[in-house]
């Protein structure tokens, strides 16, 4: 049995924990087991969670580069960064793992810590949050240090600046999705109305996602505003994630009071989640996504297998698996207006609608079912660990 210590550097549960919370079975079964290492503001709960899923969890105060307040927020980060790598490279040589894998382009201090213990790096790009002055300059460092790179599509290894022999040792992947469990189903579809308080009959507009600077929450209320301002149906438009602390008195000004100011709130409904996704989902009729960057979020993935119609930003690799017109529409960040113009064309037509839910669930488990995310990653460690051999 190999062991993976995988790093991930956010204190909010996302799309690494996901990877780990879906895949630490399928991969055990292949012969890798996985000790996560996290942030120390992890929460409890979760920590509790992967303990009774087998997955040890270590906490370590991970410094973070942060794009707010830049300097203010980065000059502890810069100033405890060489003794974070040491630190780093101790626990390593403390777990003796056989693979490092590193969550996220910018927190580098794993990356440097395994090269300096010996260790194969995987190093997984998930997004395209960076900037690409700064995408471009880690790009160059992650096609010298890493012995394998996984990224979320494709597209995300190019706007990564990618290229040539680079791609040999470069394996795409798509977050992995229960879709036994994430099937419509109509006794999800009631549940799911009733913790919104909505009519059965209405129809839903909905997302889920952590409310943060990416996701652009604000892009979302604007955009429900003009569709609820130019349709006379029973229209209602959700919002369901966790809250993000620091970016809290931002999203009250930019989301809640928007909301208020145009006496949205019986429209336009904000919930954390106290209930499971799949049911959350069943009660969309279309998923909106409005992130100024992503990967590919698993929850996108999630309506799909549940059959939900997509309209999203043509960000990260989100354009490889949103066929236009044929399981959704994709429109780029800030034009809200042609946003607007998509969701009335499934309100309107629901022939349309049920179109592309059929080809959604077909999708998902031809082509994002976790078994086949866990043969993805068997081979990117398999190739860093005869990579590092040679």
């Amino acid at each position: 049995m190999k062991k993976v210590l995988i790093f991930v550097f956010t204190p909010t549960y996302g799309g690494p924990h996901n990877q780990v919370n879906r895949l630490c079975q399928p991969l055990r079964e292949q012969h890798y087991e996985s000790v996560l290492c996290v942030h120390q503001d992890f929460e409890p709960k979760w920590e509790h969670h992967f303990h009774q899923l087998g997955v040890r969890v270590l906490k370590y105060d991970f410094k973070r580069l942060r794009f707010n307040s830049f300097v203010k927020n980065n000059y502890q980060y810069l100033s405890t960064f060489f003794k974070d790598v040491r630190a780093l490279e101790t626990l390593i040589r403390e777990e003796k793992p056989d693979v490092v894998q590193v969550c996220g382009l910018l927190n580098i201090q794993a990356v440097l810590a395994a090269k300096r213990a010996g260790i194969p790096v995987v190093w997984q790009l998930l997004s395209t949050f960076s900037p690409p002055p700064m995408r471009f300059v880690y790009g160059q460092l992650v096609k010298r240090w890493a012995n394998s790179i996984m990224s979320t599509g494709s597209l995300v290894a190019h706007k990564h600046y990618l290229q040539g022999n680079t791609l040999e040792r470069t394996f795409p992947f798509y977050p992995p999705v229960e879709t036994s469990r994430f099937v419509a189903a109509t006794d999800k579809k009631l549940a799911a109305r009733q913790f919104f308080a909505i009519p059965e009959d209405a129809i839903v507009i909905g997302t889920v996602g952590n409310r943060n600077r990416q996701k652009s929450h604000d892009q979302f209320v604007q955009i429900a505003k003009q569709v609820l301002s130019r349709t006379k149906k029973d229209v209602y438009f959700v919002i369901v994630g966790a809250i993000t602390p620091s970016y809290q008195p931002t999203y009250a000004t930019l989301v809640e009071q928007f909301i208020k100011d145009n006496k949205l709130e019986n429209r336009i409904k904000l919930f954390q989640s106290t209930i499971p996704v799949d049911t959350i989902l069943s009660g969309f009729d279309a998923f909106l996504l409005s992130s100024m960057a992503e990967g590919v979020p698993t929850v996108l993935l999630e309506a799909m297998s549940i059959g939900v119609p997509i309209v999203s930003t043509d960000v990260g690799a989100i354009p490889e698996i949103v066929r236009e017109s044929v399981n959704g529409f994709l429109y780029r960040f800030g034009q809200n207006e042609k946003a607007a113009e998509l969701i009335l064309q499934l309100i309107d037509d629901q022939k349309l609608r049920q179109a592309m839910s059929r080809t959604n669930a077909g999708d998902a488990k031809t082509k994002f079912d976790t078994e086949i995310c866990s043969e993805v990653h068997k081979k990117a460690y398999d190739f860093a660990l005869a990579h590092q051999a040679a």
